[in-house]
């Protein structure tokens, strides 16, 4: 198969033309030209992202596109004919293959964008000790992250991680097990869940050895849970990166089961919030989420099957914010990013507003996994927890802060990753975001800490 093409760009997008010669050889038991020509468009058409186009004339670029429409194919003879493909790329813009990389020297970065068009810049920040802002100062641009505090003001505006935990074993004696709330059928006579069961320390998560004895005809839930507690709070966040996977053989996939929760619960043993994800059916690989505002269910939906395939099924982050009366929730499918990091492959939110439930004060986490019966069980693990009190005032929340460790990646649609998880509270409102002209832009780094981040800035050239 040979191809050539043939661009038509404009700034708000480029059409591309794509000729094929497709050549068969069914004496081989090779594919025939229809059969050639249905695979390429249903590998085209089945898929809501965009793929990378790279052509041989400039192999160093790529385009982002989508298939627009495909002619039928041009039949030559019995094993050779053509067929055109029509792309679009919204953007209307080549890609460089490989970033231009630049770290911060004192305080400045120098950034080369060697292609034709402004592009948006990335920025990769470690920070080595607490910082309470961070800003990217151009010419015409400021981003700002963090909270700047005036000297004048007495007041402790900055927010406080309770803890950032990747769940390794050396903070085992942080958790005590077993002593969680259920929230599944926590109250169901005969059905009640049963907490029971242990934990094993991964390289870096922590999953069910055991999900204790339980047999054929014991209608419950059963499994482990680990709890942390930490000083109350009235506005706060918790988010943690799970699995929660049929892992083992594809025809086994349908029969795994599983149940995770994660609450907060307030000095009460009250709910607080929540978050679960349930497989309760051996019949069909399903998953099922719910978000949970004190007892209520405020929002339900099942992952979507582009989710449940995804390497194996899903790995991502939940998240649960509270400020004020207002509830905030993130579901999200996350995928690696080469050179460290996440992507979101797929997100679920939503907000809710809670007067009643909104005065109960958090003052522990519960994290369950179960399995029902005595099924073949999902893989279920926890491999990041942080647990973060909210500076506040009348109920807004104030930009946030960072504190030694924290890795941040900035990306190039200006979306704020901290330790892997999408969170951009860190934004101060009026930042914009940095570009890269073409030539040399130089961006000031200035910061509040006693160390200096270790801050490195990434530009991808763009091509009209």
């Amino acid at each position: 198969m040979n191809g050539s093409k043939i661009v038509k760009s404009k700034l708000s997008e480029a059409n591309l033309i794509v000729e094929i010669t497709l050549i068969s050889d069914e004496e081989n038991s090779f594919m025939t030209l229809n059969e050639i020509e249905e695979l390429l468009k249903d590998k085209l058409i089945d898929t809501e992202e965009e793929i990378e186009l790279i052509f041989s004339d400039r192999p160093d670029r790529y385009y982002l596109a989508k298939l627009d429409g495909a002619n039928s194919i041009d039949v030559i003879s019995q094993s050779l004919g053509t067929l055109v493909l029509n792309f679009t790329a919204p953007a209307g813009l080549s890609y460089a293959l490989n970033e231009n990389k630049t770290p911060m020297t004192e305080d400045i970065i120098s950034v080369e964008n060697h292609g034709t068009y402004r592009a948006p810049v990335k920025f990769s920040i470690d920070f080595p000790a607490d910082c309470d802002s961070i800003g990217l100062v151009t010419e015409d641009r400021i981003a700002q992250f963090g909270y700047t505090v005036s000297e004048d003001i007495d007041e402790d505006l900055s927010n406080i991680v309770l803890f950032n935990d990747p769940m390794k074993s050396a903070t085992s004696g942080q958790y005590t097990r077993n002593v969680g709330k259920p929230r599944w059928r926590n109250d169901s006579g005969d059905n009640t869940t049963k907490i029971q069961g242990d934990w094993k320390y991964e390289v870096d998560s922590i999953t069910p050895s055991s999900y204790g004895p339980s047999g054929a005809d014991d209608a419950f839930w059963h499994g482990p849970t680990i709890t942390r507690y930490f000083e109350a709070f009235s506005d706060g966040s918790i988010e943690g990166r799970i699995n929660f996977k049929p892992n083992g053989s594809t025809k086994d996939r349908a029969k795994k089961q599983g149940l995770t929760e994660l609450n907060f619960v307030d000095a009460d043993n009250h709910f607080v919030a929540g978050i679960e994800l349930k497989d309760n059916t051996d019949q069909k690989y399903l998953v099922e989420y719910k978000f949970y505002v004190g007892e209520a269910v405020v929002k339900s939906g099942n992952l979507p099957s582009s989710v449940l395939t995804k390497n194996g099924g899903f790995f991502g982050m939940a998240k649960i914010e509270k400020v004020g009366n207002l509830f905030k929730f993130y579901l999200a499918r996350l995928v690696d990013k080469s050179g460290g990091g996440f992507n979101e492959f797929w997100v679920a939110k939503h907000e809710w507003t809670n007067e009643e439930t909104a005065m109960l004060m958090p003052v522990r986490f519960d994290y369950g996994a179960y399995n029902w019966r005595n099924k073949q069980a999902m893989y279920q693990s926890l491999t990041n927890i942080k647990v973060t009190r909210y500076a506040t005032r009348n109920d807004k929340l104030l930009p946030k802060t960072f504190v030694a460790g924290d890795h941040v990646d900035i990306d190039e649609d200006f979306n704020v990753w901290v330790n892997g998880i999408l969170d951009n509270g860190y934004c101060v409102n009026g930042s914009k975001q940095i570009f890269a002209e073409k030539g040399v832009t130089e961006i000031y780094v200035a910061y509040e800490s006693e160390e200096p981040p270790i801050v490195e800035a990434s530009v991808r050239d763009n091509y009209l």
